[in-house]
This record gives structure tokens, C-alpha cells and sequence, in this order.
């Protein structure tokens, strides 16, 4: 089974930049559960000495990706441009295709993306169920 080298950074894989790893690793260790930490609290999650934690979270308070109060450090909305960077490179559709069509297949029905543009509703992606629908329609006579 393939090793996640993101889960232990100090592992010695071929290509693996150990101090990069590591700065994922500080930027991953908080979570809904851990929103904001100490330097003891870091380190001893992700299981590096407190003065290599320390270095990468100053890294990150001086480059606007964390802040420190005096006690906490915490996360800035800065860190979401290293999410957005997978955004950009990829079409809209590329990444709304897949989840559309695995949550077709799974529920069995149509599955529709769309966006609420004031009272309208505008369609932006579509994928149909693998499945036969059918209907017929009746004009009543009134």
C-alpha cells in the first residue's frame, strides 16, 4: 500500500522536500476541532520539535497565512489562495462533472447545479441517471 507522505513528513521518499512537507503538515494541523493553537499545541500534534514549529509558523504569521494574539496561533483567510490555485487550473465543469454525475449515480436521478440569480434559476451543469424515464402527457379536454 502507497504511503501518504503528508502524514509523516519526516519519512525519507524519494523527491520529498522534508522541510516543505513539514510546513504542510504545521498548515493541516488545524481543523474545525483545533481552530486556533499554542506552539506546544502544533508541534505536539504534528510531531516536530517546538523550534521548527515555531519557524514555520513565524513563516506563516509574516507571510499573512496565520496570525498570532500573544498566545494562539490561528489561520488567516489568506490560506485559501493555495486552494484557489486548483480552482484556476481547472474549468468550472471539470470539477462539477464528476460530483454530479457520482451523485446521479447514487441517488438514481438527475442531478442539476444551478445558481439563484435573484427570483430565476439558471442551470449550470447537468448529468441524467443511468436509468430509462418515461412519461406521456394527455391534452384533457375542458
Amino acid at each position: 500500500m502507497a504511503r501518504d507522505s503528508t502524514q509523516n513528513p519526516t519519512m525519507d521518499d524519494a523527491g520529498l522536500v522534508r522541510s516543505f512537507a513539514r510546513r504542510l503538515a504545521v498548515l493541516k494541523a488545524f481543523d474545525t476541532q483545533n481552530p486556533y493553537m499554542t506552539l506546544s499545541e502544533v508541534a505536539r500534534k504534528i510531531d516536530l520539535p517546538r523550534a521548527t514549529t515555531g519557524r514555520f509558523l513565524e513563516t506563516l504569521v509574516t507571510l499573512g497565512y496565520a496570525s498570532f494574539d500573544g498566545r494562539d496561533y490561528r489561520l488567516r483567510p489568506r490560506v485559501l489562495e493555495l486552494g484557489m490555485a486548483y480552482f484556476s487550473s481547472h474549468s468550472f465543469l471539470d470539477i462539477a462533472n464528476p460530483l454530479l454525475r457520482e451523485a446521479a449515480d447514487h441517488a438514481g436521478e438527475h442531478c442539476s447545479m444551478a445558481v439563484l440569480y435573484g427570483a430565476e434559476i439558471i442551470y449550470v451543469a447537468r448529468h441524467t441517471a443511468n436509468r430509462m424515464m418515461s412519461f406521456s402527457t394527455r391534452q384533457s379536454n375542458f
